[in-house]
This record gives C-alpha cells, structure tokens and sequence, in this order.
C-alpha cells in the first residue's frame, strides 16, 4: 500500500470522524422525550435505549462508512455518560434540531441549528482585536462550529477520491462546498450599517477556498474557467441558499398519478441555478 493511498484512507476517516462527532451533537445517538420517558418508560420501569431514530442514524453511517462508520456511530453514542438526565437533555437538543426540517423559514431553521449547538456549550468573554465587523462575523462563524467543520468534512472527502471523483464527482463536491458557504452568508447576517463589504468580502473567501478545495482532485486542464466556474457556483448558491427564505404556499398539483407540492418544492429547491456553473466547473476541470 502506497503513501498516497494511506493518506487517502485516512482522509476518509477523518471526514467519517467530522461527521459522527457533528450527528452526536446535534442529533444525540442515546435520547427520549419527557413525555415518552413520564408517560412510557417510567411506570413500565425501562431505561431509555436507542430508538428507530438512532438506530436510522446507525443504518445511515454504516451505508456512508462501509461498515465502519456505523461502527463508530455507535462507539461515540454509546460512551456518553448514561445518566437519565443526560438521555432527557439529549432529546431536546434532538428535538430542537429536528423541528428545524419541519419549518419553511430558513432564518429560524438556522436560529434553531445554533441554538442546538451551542445547547450546554460554554460562554467565554473575549476582547475584539481588529475591526469590529469582521471580528464579530468570525466569531459568529466560529461559534457555529458545524460550519467548519462540514467545510473541513468536504475537504477531506476530496483529498479522499482525488482524480477518481470524476467530472460528476467534482460537481457535486463544489455542490457541497456551497452549503457551508450559504451558512457563512447567513451567519455574518448582524443587520449593522456597513456590514456588506465584509460580508462580500468573507463569502468571496469562502468562494475562492472552495476553488481551492477542487485541487485536491487534480490540476485543471482548463485553469481560468474552471476555476471561475467553480467561485461562480459558491457564490450563487451561498447567495441563494443564504437569503432569508420563507414559504407559506403549500399548494398542491394533482398529476393523475401523484401529487407535487408545487409550494414547498420552491423553497427546497432555491438556488438550483448553481447546479449550471458547477456542471461548466466539473466539465472544463
């Protein structure tokens, strides 16, 4: 086994650690109700176990981890601290996390995703050094630790497939890329006079990263517009995506064969132009 190859693997397991460690915080593996717990468990005198919740959860890393990574879901779900109190607190924060998918407005969606990070984290005073704007969008950004580290996650993924992730493999990576950056884009949102030459600013770093992050599968063939197409791709769907969303239409449109919820399509399916510059990126790469 080569060095190149090692370095490969392990680059996939660090993206598989990223990922359990970043489910386990906001989608905790052991967790019940109060109500399930006061109204269930309780007076049958049964400790909380693993629901089909968590062991969905298992399913999904075993399938994204070739076995490992289920593995390892449950090693880091299970060597929490199995106190009663622990598995109660640990289903609010999974209840808080997954209310979010159940709403059509993106900015208390993404209120919600900070909130169940920070549930129980600590609270440091620290001076500002430098400009105040852009130190405070970093610290928003930073204190939303799942920002960096899905970017980190992605980054990792393509040290991991190098050359082997394909043209459609490339794609879907600066796809990806354009999550995080819609959160940057979100996140750096303090509604103070001034603020979107640094918000500008931040999303364009954020945009030229992600470009970056496209060399760890290969040197392009074509530099300037594969390059280009693949800044293009960041910064519409992080504009996109991160502009306040709210859907209040769900109507539905009745095919004869099945129906489609015409309302809620639009708000899953914002910012798909950025489907476009990534396919350019992912051919002229």
């Amino acid at each position: 086994m080569t060095a190149a190859v090692i370095l490969r693997v392990l680059c996939a397991l660090a993206a598989l650690v990223i990922l359990v460690t970043v489910a386990e915080r906001m989608f905790p593996l052991r967790s019940v109700a109060r109500d399930r717990w006061e109204w269930e468990l309780r007076p049958a005198g049964r400790f909380p176990r693993i629901d089909r919740a968590g062991w969905a959860q298992v399913a999904v890393f075993t399938v994204l981890g070739a076995g490992i990574g289920g593995l390892l879901r449950l090693a880091v779900g299970l060597c929490r601290p199995r106190r009663l109190s622990a598995v109660l607190a640990n289903g609010t924060t999974r209840a808080m996390a997954t209310a979010s998918h159940q709403l059509f407005d993106s900015e208390s969606a993404a209120d919600i995703y900070a909130a169940t990070w920070l549930r129980d984290a600590p609270v440091r005073s620290r001076r500002i050094r430098g400009p105040v704007l852009p130190a405070l969008m970093l610290r928003r950004i930073l204190r939303r630790g799942y920002i960096p580290l899905l970017s980190v996650t992605v980054a990792l993924v393509a040290a991991a497939v190098g050359p082997a992730a394909g043209a459609w493999g490339r794609g879907l990576l600066i796809l990806c890329w354009a999550v995080p950056a819609a959160a940057v884009w979100r996140a750096t949102r303090l509604r103070i006079p001034g603020e979107g030459w640094w918000r500008a600013a931040l999303l364009t770093v954020t945009a030229g990263l992600g470009a970056g992050m496209l060399l760890l599968t290969g040197v392009p063939a074509s530099p300037v517009p594969a390059v280009a197409a693949a800044v293009v791709t960041v910064l519409v769907g992080g504009l996109l995506r991160g502009r306040p969303r709210i859907n209040d239409d769900f109507g539905i449109t009745e095919t004869g064969l099945f129906s489609i919820p015409t309302g809620m399509l639009g708000y899953w399916a914002s910012g798909w132009i950025a489907v476009v510059p990534a396919v350019v990126a992912a051919v002229t790469w």
